[in-house]
């Protein structure tokens, strides 16, 4: 959906507030600029930040899955239950609801990571702990298992 680049690091305010970098912000349409929904990271101790587009996107897929099933009902409860919708103030500004910043132990810094659809807020302690032990090495190694042609074990781009 969109081509996110960039990590961006931002203050936390008193109130819970994060400014969301220009650089962030010019990546998605103009359209899709001023409303978000923050979630706890489905798979890493982090939010996600998704723009409407995106989390209705998300919100189609979790109304494809069988609403009958009760392992589908709790992880749509769990799952609805920690979503929040954010408008951006005029300070490109969102206010990230105290429970969440809580569950992933954002104090006074964020970084703001791309994802394929969103972008993950991270305290800056839980990313090095979660992210920092990552060698070069692994990504070459993750790379050729994910990314490479099968044949020659180069990348190819056109896959």
């Amino acid at each position: 959906m969109y081509n996110f680049t960039g990590k961006f690091e931002s203050k936390v305010d008193a109130k819970g507030r994060i400014v969301l970098p220009s650089g962030l912000l010019k990546q998605l349409p103009e359209s899709q600029r001023r409303q978000f929904v923050v979630n706890i990271g489905l798979y890493k101790p982090c939010l996600e930040l998704y723009s409407m587009d995106a989390w209705n996107q998300f919100m189609n897929r979790i109304r494809s899955l069988n609403q009958h099933d009760p392992e589908v009902e709790v992880f749509i409860d769990m799952v609805l239950g920690d979503a929040s919708t954010l408008d951006l103030d005029t300070a490109n500004r969102i206010n990230i609801p105290r429970s969440l910043a809580a569950k992933a132990s954002l104090a006074s810094d964020a970084i703001l990571m791309p994802g394929l659809n969103t972008y993950k807020i991270w305290s800056p302690e839980v990313y090095e702990q979660e992210m920092g032990s990552h060698s070069r090495s692994l990504r070459s190694e993750l790379a050729k298992k994910f990314l490479s042609d099968g044949s020659s074990g180069t990348l190819s781009a056109g896959s």
